[in-house]
């Protein structure tokens, strides 16, 4: 499943990624720290 969205500048990598990870894992495609952007592929069933 691929999820994109926005976060707070000044919000760490780690935190976001609590919010979207998968059943089984995943892995940030795109993640840009000054715009508040991401894109992670999570791992489902």
């Amino acid at each position: 499943m691929i999820k994109k969205g926005v976060f707070p500048i000044g919000t760490s990598r780690a935190e976001v990624e609590k919010s979207v990870i998968g059943t089984f894992g995943g892995r940030f495609e795109y993640f840009n720290e000054e715009k508040g952007q991401f894109k992670y592929i999570a791992y489902t069933d």
